[in-house]
């Protein structure tokens, strides 16, 4: 049994995997904006955090966990990208991610993997282009965004603390997305 922490866990992603993660017997402990939805939609959740303020320090939910599994960010399809949405887009990824850090560098026993989402729109539109992980970085707003929130979690690899990014491309289910 490995003891969870998962942000984004109510957004469609997270929903299958904790479903997959608790069906293995994990621990699950939620960071959520949205308590009730997330007792609601995950009632097997160990414990639900409430998740809003991302200048405290949430180190005491961090300590002796297993991984991280980073998530939560606005969605890039849920509104017209005017520049309050684009800055909601940008701030849910690069300021939750440096709470988590913040968090994770005062634990004492610190989590042995730090997973987080990232989009292949880090790529940029390169039309007919075939890419791979080790190709460059795009030049538009969602390229940025991810490149930024990439490098956010950078310092954890100075803390001995592995770090996965996950590139994901658009998620569809017969449900949502």
């Amino acid at each position: 049994m490995k003891k969870i922490v998962i942000t984004g866990a109510t957004g469609l992603i997270g929903r299958e995997l904790c479903k997959s993660l608790f069906t293995r017997r994990d621990e699950l402990t939620i960071f959520s904006t949205s308590v009730e939805k997330a007792k609601a939609v995950l009632p097997f959740a160990k414990e639900v955090v409430e998740w809003k303020n991302y200048d405290k320090d949430y180190s005491v939910y961090l300590e002796g966990k297993d991984a991280v599994i980073h998530l939560a960010g606005a969605s890039v399809a849920g509104k017209r990208w005017n520049q309050s949405y684009k800055k909601e887009i940008y701030d849910s990824r690069i300021n939750t991610t440096r709470n988590l850090v913040s968090s994770i560098e005062k634990c004492e026993q610190k989590p042995e993997v730090f997973i987080s989402a990232s989009a292949i729109g880090f790529y940029g539109e390169r039309k007919d282009s075939i890419l791979s992980e080790t190709s460059s970085a795009g030049n538009d707003f969602l390229s940025h965004v991810c490149i930024d929130w990439e490098k956010t979690s950078e310092q954890l690899e100075m803390l001995n603390v592995r770090r996965a990014i996950v590139r994901t491309g658009i998620v569809l289910s017969t449900d949502d997305g």
